[in-house]
């Protein structure tokens, strides 16, 4: 009752800052997270909740939601900056016949593919991936290049 209603669609994204109560009320969607150990829960889980903690961590401050729009890098490549350094959100995607893509990313990475079959590549290894399916990307194994038909996500640090 006292959250604002946010509706996204698809290809839309917002950042929530930490301290922030949030819920998911329908449909799919991909969160990001900075590294941290302090996940806390405020309801509508079998899991610990910690009243005393959520309150004292939780920002009372009314505001708009910060949406982030999606930068064009190429034909092919869209990225999500959120307004901190830990990570940003690339989006790759492949039509059939398009060449591919390299991703943004050199360091440390998550690939997830949202539909289609892609195959995601370093120079270590390659990896095909499939619909819901993910692969880490060690920071020691290179640039990341994807190829195949499909939706590709990459969470990475910028």
């Amino acid at each position: 009752m006292l959250l604002n209603r946010v509706t996204l669609e698809p290809g839309e994204a917002m950042f929530v800052p930490a301290g922030a109560v949030h819920a998911y009320l329908d449909g799919l969607g991909v969160e990001v997270m900075a590294g941290s150990d302090n996940v806390l829960r405020a309801g509508l889980t079998t899991k610990h909740i910690d009243r005393a903690e959520l309150l004292a961590c939780t920002g009372y401050i009314p505001a708009p939601p910060a949406r982030t729009a999606a930068e064009a890098v190429d034909e092919v490549l869209s990225v999500y900056r959120a307004p901190v350094d830990e990570f940003a959100l690339a989006v790759a995607r492949l039509g059939p016949g398009a060449p591919g893509a390299v991703l943004l990313g050199d360091g440390p990475r998550v690939v997830l593919c949202l539909d289609g079959s892609v195959e995601v590549s370093t120079g270590a290894a390659s990896e095909t991936l499939g619909r819901g399916q993910s692969v880490f990307v060690r920071d020691d194994e290179g640039g990341v290049r994807v190829t195949g038909t499909g939706t590709v996500l990459e969470a990475f640090v910028p």
